[in-house]
């Protein structure tokens, strides 16, 4: 999700700078851009049809396999979702030790069955809210 962001801002801030627009306006258009590739990717792993108990089993599964110390994880608040595109996702809360073996608290996440989607915490509001556009239209704002 990272390399995608990266790869459209550096596009779109060499295309921008050609045309001649300004730094606003390219940072603008370019969240828009990010925002609704986060959108995508995560109504792409909405699941159709799946049992509830097996969508969510699944769908806690692709979380762990994508934490430090999958047996430290403390989840809350998981539930089945309607996705608004249609199918349904996993949403919850899930603390977990980090590399160094301390609890980072505990983050919003949306997940399918194999794949899962955290909670982006950044210093710059605009984009945390950008990176998180999918996790928020899934499972609502935090």
């Amino acid at each position: 999700m990272k390399r995608i962001a990266l790869s459209i801002l550096l596009a779109a801030l060499a295309s921008e700078a050609i045309a001649g627009s300004s730094a606003d306006d390219i940072l603008s258009r370019t969240y828009a851009k990010i925002a609704s590739e986060a959108r995508a990717e995560v109504a792409g792993m909405a699941q159709e049809g799946a049992q509830a108990k097996d969508l969510r089993r699944a769908g806690l599964d692709a979380v762990l396999r994508q934490l430090k110390d999958p047996d430290s994880a403390k989840f809350r608040d998981v539930r089945l979702v309607d996705h608004p595109a249609g199918g349904r996702v996993v949403c919850g809360e899930v603390n977990a030790r980090n590399s160094y073996g301390g609890y980072v608290g505990f983050a919003r996440f949306v997940a399918g069955p194999s794949l899962a989607f955290f909670e982006v915490r950044k210093a710059d509001r605009q984009q945390e809210e950008v990176l998180n556009a999918g996790l928020d239209e899934a499972c609502g704002a935090g």
